[in-house]
């Protein structure tokens, strides 16, 4: 080993396991770097001891968004954290999509109903058969809910409810995500690696990911476009999209934290990566 000491970071107590954790960590390893698994909410973790902090699968940090935030700054002055700390933060709250749009970039089209904005006489129906309401912090589909148009009142009570903990989304339900399902396109270093098909995920379901297949040309040059409007270079990044009517692709996420990156699908994908964090 070299004496090199990257932290991959997790959480105390994971929602459901990550499939990235071991292989990573043994492909940093096989570098002579050691791969110490922390967790963000333990106040052990001598962090001034890495010589890095690589967020991996921190999925709890939606229900103790600013602790998460206070601990990424503090972190940030103790070693070097990836991604970013300003990355981190304006990636933690899906208000982003807005900012995306506003560059003109594709984007499912979202409300945001502020945590004290009152949803009595709420406007802002997607013109859609069915909707899909979440959390503006969330993660792993955590709040998220599907409903018909016909399903007004129930829509409000879930509005509501998520509203006492903050802001939230309001989208079209995308029919393509049955037919096609969702590309999760996965960028390593820069570089568009892969990508999976994932199902419609929402509340209290599994997540079902096909094997690696090829982002098409248009999904490819989206997520570079995004990511170089950024103008960052991340280690990782995945950009989640689905076409609209007409087959052009939107983006429905941008996930820049801790991503699920599916390099068990993708060897080539976790080498590169790895590669990429013991050069960090």
């Amino acid at each position: 080993m070299s004496g090199k000491r990257i932290a991959l970071v997790t959480c105390l107590q994971l929602p459901e396991p990550d499939p990235d954790e071991l292989w990573l960590a043994t492909a940093v390893q096989n570098r002579g770097v050691a791969a110490e698994v922390c967790a963000w909410d333990d106040p052990a973790v001598p962090w001034h001891q890495m010589d890095a902090a690589v967020l991996r699968s921190t999925w709890n940090y939606p229900d103790c968004h600013s602790d998460f935030i206070r601990w990424a700054t503090k972190v940030n002055g103790l070693t070097r954290l990836y991604n970013p700390l300003e990355t981190v933060i304006w990636n933690s709250n899906k208000r982003y999509l807005l900012e995306l749009f506003e560059w003109g970039f594709p984007v499912v089209p979202t409300t945001v109903v502020g945590k004290t904005q009152p949803v009595d006489g709420f406007t802002g129906w997607p013109q859609a058969e069915e909707w899909v309401v979440k959390p503006a912090i969330s993660a792993g589909s955590r709040g998220t809910k599907r409903f018909h148009h016909t399903q007004r009142n129930e829509t409000i009570r879930h509005i509501q409810l998520l509203q006492t903990r903050g802001d939230v989304l309001v989208q079209p339900y995308l029919k393509s995500v049955e037919e096609r399902g969702e590309h999760a396109v996965v960028v390593i270093d820069n570089e568009v690696s892969h990508a999976v098909r994932k199902t419609a995920r929402f509340e209290g379901d599994d997540e079902h990911v096909s094997q690696a297949v090829v982002p098409t040309a248009q999904e490819t040059a989206l997520a570079m476009a995004v990511l170089e409007k950024i103008g960052r270079k991340l280690p990782y990044a995945r950009v989640d999209m689905a076409p609209d009517d007409q087959g052009n692709p939107l983006i429905m996420e941008l996930e820049l934290i801790e991503p699920s990156l599916f390099l068990k699908q993708c060897p080539k994908a976790l080498e590169r990566l790895a590669d990429t964090l013991v050069g960090l």
